[in-house]
């Protein structure tokens, strides 16, 4: 599913939202994932729970050096280090003259409220900053246990394609790029307590 970009040109930017139910959900649709992205000769980048990650190595087993696997709760700790990450590798890549596709997983059971909100932002600011840029695919896994409707809409908001493992189809409720400037005027939740008030 191709979609346009701010300026009306098709974007080279596919990011699609993996709602899974289940790890064999999610191991299966990575594993499709990664062997797509290997026969049309694409660099892949796995970002995913080492369980997972295991699971799949048979995968990729004859094509090992075309595949990079990152450890989700490093990459993702801080979820404003990601795009650096991201585009480090597409650079990376690039000069090999091959295109990026990734699957990767920021949000998991345990996160508190205020790192789900930087997730957010991150999924946003991805399409804001990769629209116009260099060629990338991108699936970004979510585990359907524990999200939230509220959630549930930000992720539709912000992937304007969605999937669940058995099919995918366009996001109704894509928001666009701009989303992520919609989302940094937001205000800031109320501090807790106790608070130290210093005055410069």
């Amino acid at each position: 599913i191709a979609y346009m970009g701010r300026h009306g040109m098709q974007s080279a930017f596919r990011n699609e939202a993996l709602i899974y139910k289940g790890d064999d959900t999610l191991a299966r649709s990575a594993a499709a994932f990664i062997e797509e992205g290997l026969a049309g000769g694409e660099q892949v980048v796995v970002a995913l729970p080492a369980s997972t990650a295991q699971v799949l190595s048979p995968v990729f087993a004859d094509d090992a050096e075309r595949v990079s696997l990152l450890d989700p709760f490093e990459v993702a700790r801080n979820p404003a280090r990601m795009i650096p990450v991201w585009r480090e590798l597409i650079d990376r890549s690039a000069v090999e003259g091959r295109v990026v596709r990734r699957i990767g997983q920021s949000m998991w059971r345990g996160r508190s409220a205020a790192e789900r909100d930087e997730c957010i932002l991150h999924e946003a600011l991805l399409n804001y900053i990769h629209e116009q840029g260099p060629p990338l695919t991108a699936i970004c896994a979510f585990d359907a246990e524990g999200l939230s409707p509220e959630l549930v809409e930000d992720i539709a908001a912000t992937h304007p394609v969605v999937g669940d493992g058995e099919g995918v189809w366009e996001s109704d409720s894509y928001a666009g790029a701009d989303f992520a400037v919609r989302l940094m005027a937001r205000p800031l939740p109320e501090p807790p307590a106790p608070v130290e008030e210093i005055v410069f």
